[in-house]
């Protein structure tokens, strides 16, 4: 009977365990949403300031395609007009570091605003996406999920689907290299690689970035053959890039510690050793 109410006993405290991480995440989520509609807002106003900036230079740069056409076709005679001269001075002076001023004015504010957030912990971390990107990795291990399925956001029979992007992919893998997942980053990098050269889109990332991680993915996973295609490709787009150099950094750096038998019987221990603690008392 001691056994049994001890079972219980762990049983209700590891349901409230799980219920307080469930009741963590719900109210952090909602803090995150919160959030997420004050950058809405933000973005909001700050592509609004953008497009006005925009129009300006437009305007701008139609002045200065006409005044530069003309002075071309008889410069003697443009320059000779000293209010040519005075307005030629002035847009490649006032003009343009006006122009440079308004461009960036608007994305320093906004750069600001999300810095301060950042500082402000009111923005979720590094460490959270690479926490979530090894969830999405454990879920893909524990249902035998193939990436190219996951990418779709094909699982579970959901019909509402989140297709991932050349971004998403490459974050992903990415955060798996910072875990030393690496053979989990491998399949995420390759697909962000395709997604790259299939698709034309505005992409965040470039293909040296994507090649980058792959290239650390593929040398840590003992696939030295394909690892060194990669870097020889990387080295083609750009002679001066120090690929070598960060692999040889982190194996340098790379911690090697295996798991032990001990590692894997502890959660039994600790569960055998409350048992015998609720037994005796």
């Amino acid at each position: 009977m001691l056994l049994i109410a001890s079972l219980i006993i762990w049983t209700s405290m590891l349901t409230n365990i799980l219920v307080a991480g469930v009741h963590n995440d719900t109210t952090t989520h909602a803090g995150y949403l919160s959030m997420e509609g004050k950058i809405i807002s933000d973005l909001e106003t700050y592509i609004d300031n953008q497009e006005s900036i925009l129009q300006m230079l437009r305007k701008k740069l139609l002045t200065f395609k006409v005044e530069h056409s003309e002075a071309l076709q008889n410069g003697d005679k443009y320059f000779s007009n000293e209010l040519n001269k005075f307005l030629f001075i002035k847009r490649l002076s006032s003009d343009i570091n006006l122009m440079a001023l308004n461009t960036f004015e608007a994305a320093n504010k906004f750069k600001s605003l999300i810095s301060h957030y950042g500082s402000e912990k009111m923005l979720p971390t590094e460490k959270d996406l690479r926490q979530s990107s090894l969830k999405i990795a454990q879920m893909q291990n524990v249902y035998k999920l193939r990436t190219d399925k996951t990418v779709k956001g094909g699982f579970f029979g959901s019909c509402e689907q989140k297709r991932l992007s050349t971004e998403d992919c490459y974050q992903i893998g990415k955060q798996l290299n910072s875990a030393k997942m690496y053979r989990e980053a491998i399949e995420w990098l390759k697909k962000a690689l395709k997604h790259y050269n299939e698709y034309y889109d505005l992409h965040q990332v470039n293909d040296i970035q994507i090649l980058e991680e792959l290239a650390i993915s593929l040398a840590f996973s003992n696939q030295e053959h394909q690892a060194n295609d990669v870097i020889e490709k990387i080295l083609r787009m750009d002679s001066n890039n120090q690929i070598l150099s960060h692999i040889k950094h982190k194996d340098n750096n790379r911690s090697r510690r295996s798991i032990t038998i001990s590692d894997l019987c502890r959660p039994m221990e600790q569960l055998l050793s409350f048992l015998t603690f609720t037994c005796l008392t």
